[in-house]
């Protein structure tokens, strides 16, 4: 990998860092100053998915299979499961913990499935 392509990569993920913190701070604003907790349950979940992509694109493994036109697809995978696990485990947390609805245990499926595809592929 060139010095051009893994600052590119740190740009990507300083771009989603700075715009998963952001959406996180409005999501606070919105929860705590103005009391409007749907709209803030709403802001997190894209800002989780942000800060996932932070996360994935500062980890060397993972660049590097994104880099790579053979296994980008991989990486892509590797990246929407990531989200994917951490989309249902927000959607689970919400309605279990904040809403005391049983209905968010709904989530523990789609969250188990991409944690296992996302794992399978982290550890091929």
């Amino acid at each position: 990998m060139s010095k051009k392509e893994m600052g590119d990569l740190l740009k990507m993920n300083l771009i989603f860092l700075a715009i998963g913190l952001v959406l996180s701070g409005i999501s606070k604003f919105y929860q705590f100053k103005l009391k409007d907790w749907r709209i803030g349950n709403i802001l997190v979940v894209p800002a989780a998915v942000f800060l996932c992509l932070a996360l994935l694109f500062s980890i060397k493994r993972f660049t590097s299979l994104y880099d790579d036109p053979v296994t980008r697809v991989q990486g892509i995978i590797m990246a929407v499961t990531a989200c994917g696990t951490v989309v249902s485990f927000q959607g689970l947390t919400m309605l279990v913990i904040g809403q005391r609805s049983m209905a968010g245990l709904l989530f523990l499926l789609p969250l188990c499935v991409c944690l296992l595809v996302f794992l399978k592929l982290w550890f091929q």
